[in-house]
């Protein structure tokens, strides 16, 4: 490698930490900055940076035990590792090896083997045995043709859950550990009390996203699904608010912990579904001491991109379909699935597709090409039938 590259090197790593530590300290975005009824929807925010959690190692090196417990976990599982880090406490968020396994096989079940694996190489996550007591299983699912068994523990504080504070762990059919991921946070603290109503947090998460004098109506509680896969149901109880014709839902509001690192801030924990900005919904967190917006989220993915799943399509073929929903065992998943311009997206690809013309709101579309209905050859004409449509 040059100088030259190294120092452009060393100039992008600067930039970075820049960056993020900027991010980190920048207040939440006041309500002046949005207008309800603009074509523009409100930004994605977290207080931890642009893109939540940061990656890599530039703001926080592994510990020395750390280390030495990542070099004795890559001797005994006889092959190099990969490993990605949480840039806020430097544990792995992804770890895995592109030659072979992290563990040998092994006859126990599948959570017996993940158990064992995270208490042995507690020091590679830097878990005290609090935090491994503290672990929840979330989810189980197996992938029955490759026989891999899904695991994901959650971790929680003072009886709260930590918000996507999780470790995710693959199982093989031999008993064998493929791989570990997801964002954990070891030995932290919470650092704040709950001062405010959850009343007032939906008040400052509705006035961050431009939504002045909303009051929320009480309508009493709602049980909240907390486990999935083929686990037993389990459920917390949530506080249930009216939208009040303002936004488009109900909102529920339940209690976490939000992660800044070695730090925890006690939050409330709602979506917010905004007629406003085309029905986008947003998660929201909110610290429950300061009312500050610690997070907010766009759980709405658009054709052209945004939010959650950028550049997904917006909708499934039928064969699609069936096979995404075949994979909800129990009907544990939840969700609001529409299409606020159905026929315009309807019609064979290019020039079959509807087109529109005018300036918003008055714009005027032409009417699509469809599907002939009696095509039956797969991928001819790529495009929906008049029938799909009005189904």
């Amino acid at each position: 490698m040059t100088i030259h590259r190294i120092s452009r090197v060393k100039l992008i790593l600067m930039l970075a930490l820049l960056a993020s530590t900027a991010a980190l300290l920048t207040s939440t975005p006041r309500s002046s900055a949005f207008t309800p009824g603009e074509a523009v929807r409100p930004s994605e925010y977290d207080v931890r940076g642009v893109h939540g959690v940061p990656k890599g190692t530039f703001l926080r090196q592994p510990t020395a035990p750390q280390a030495k417990a990542l070099d004795a976990l890559q001797t005994q599982a006889g092959v190099p590792l990969q490993v990605e880090y949480n840039g806020l406490t430097a544990t792995p968020r992804h770890l895995f090896s592109h030659a072979g396994y992290l563990t040998g096989p092994s006859g126990d079940a599948p959570e017996t083997v993940a158990r064992g694996f995270l208490s042995k190489w507690a020091g590679v996550f830097r878990f005290s045995e609090e935090d491994l007591q503290s672990l929840r299983l979330r989810t189980r699912a197996t992938l029955p043709d490759l026989g891999t068994t899904i695991l994901v523990y959650e971790q929680t504080a003072k009886n709260l859950r930590v918000y996507r504070g999780e470790v995710l762990i693959n199982v093989n059919r031999a008993g064998q550990i493929i791989s570990v991921g997801s964002e954990s946070f070891p030995q932290m603290t919470i650092s704040n009390t709950e001062s405010i109503s959850p009343e007032q947090a939906i008040i400052a998460a509705a006035t961050s996203l431009g939504v002045d004098d909303f009051t929320p109506q009480s309508m009493g509680t709602r049980q909240v699904l907390k486990s999935f896969g083929d686990l037993p149901h389990e459920f917390e109880e949530g506080l249930e608010y009216s939208g009040g014709g303002v936004f488009g839902d109900d909102i529920t509001v339940t209690r976490t912990v939000f992660p800044l690192g070695n730090e925890g801030r006690i939050a409330y924990k709602f979506n917010l579904t905004t007629p406003q900005y085309e029905g986008a919904m947003w998660e929201n967190i909110v610290d429950a001491q300061t009312g500050q917006v610690l997070r907010r989220l766009s759980l709405t993915a658009f054709q052209a991109g945004g939010g959650v799943g950028v550049g997904r399509r917006s909708t499934f073929r039928p064969d699609v379909q069936d096979m995404v929903e075949g994979f909800n065992p129990g009907g544990t998943a939840r969700g609001k699935v529409f299409d606020a311009l159905p026929t315009t997206l309807s019609g064979r690809l290019g020039t079959g597709r509807a087109t529109r013309t005018g300036t918003e709101p008055n714009f005027i579309y032409t009417q699509p090409i469809y599907a002939a209905e009696n095509v039956t050859v797969a991928n001819s004409g790529r495009g929906f039938k008049y029938s799909q449509v009005l189904a």
